[in-house]
């Protein structure tokens, strides 16, 4: 008859659309930067009771590459143990929630602005939670909205 039903999550998707599109002017997403200021790589893992990352400093962007390079503040990282009610929920979500926080310091501390940032997971549940966009989990579709607020 050429009707299509709505699905349940139909509603969570239009507030997270317009909570994507909620600008004045649409925000600017760039690709392929001319210059890089600064470069941030680190590591997220979530085990059990226990969750973990590092981050590294600003590098010397204006070094070549084939020096070794040097990080004018040293290593950054966060460790904790899950509250009681965390660690009821799946490896999946624990991963992931790890990473977003991890990244939400990392942007709360103004570091995220022309840089080029690399947060590595041992976790493809997570990896590809947030390259696909979405997740038929609400915590983990949740998870993948708050990295695009990020994002942009």
């Amino acid at each position: 008859n050429g009707l299509t039903l709505a699905v349940p999550r139909l509603k969570t998707d239009i507030a997270a659309l317009q909570e994507l599109s909620d600008f004045e002017l649409p925000p600017l997403h760039v690709v392929r930067p001319s210059r890089v200021v600064q470069v941030f790589y680190g590591f997220a893992d979530a085990s059990g009771m226990q969750f973990g990352s590092t981050m590294s400093s600003n590098y010397n962007y204006k070094a070549k590459f084939s020096k070794e390079m040097v990080a004018n503040q040293g290593l950054r990282y966060r460790f904790g143990i899950w509250s009681a009610n965390e660690q009821k929920e799946s490896s999946n979500y624990k991963e992931f929630r790890n990473v977003v926080e991890s990244t939400e310091l990392e942007a709360r501390a103004g570091r995220l602005n022309n840089c080029e940032y690399f947060l590595f997971t041992d976790n493809s549940t997570t990896e590809a939670c947030f390259y696909r966009g979405s997740s038929t989990s609400k915590l983990l579709h949740e998870l993948v909205l708050c990295l695009r607020k990020l994002e942009m």
